[in-house]
């Protein structure tokens, strides 16, 4: 994927240090990426309807994990999640809402 080792430390530094200070992974969501995303959906297209799903639930970031096939939204508020999850169509009524312990 053409990062170099010394890209993925300055982004990994960069997040750890976001997370470290107790910023909001929406604060530094453009620094989030998966760069397996793509690989799993030339393998697995149906994943981009998940992803899909969840912005047009309010998912301000939406992404794979790992190799896929989970996918998952990042809201501003637990209760935003909650909403978000009621309101996504029957196919996805598996769908886990979850916070840091903190905010539960």
């Amino acid at each position: 994927l053409a990062r170099s080792a010394g890209e993925l430390d300055e982004l990994g530094a960069r997040i750890s240090d976001a997370a470290v200070a107790g910023a909001s992974p929406l604060d530094y969501a453009g620094l989030l990426a998966n760069d397996l995303e793509a690989a799993a959906l030339s393998l697995r297209p149906g994943i981009r309807e998940a992803l899909d799903a969840l912005r047009e639930v309010g998912a301000e970031v939406a992404l794979v994990t790992g190799s896929g096939p989970t996918a998952y939204g990042l809201f501003a508020d637990l209760a935003a999640a909650d909403r978000a999850a009621s309101e996504l169509a029957p196919r996805w009524a598996g769908a886990i809402v979850t916070a840091p312990e903190a905010f539960l």
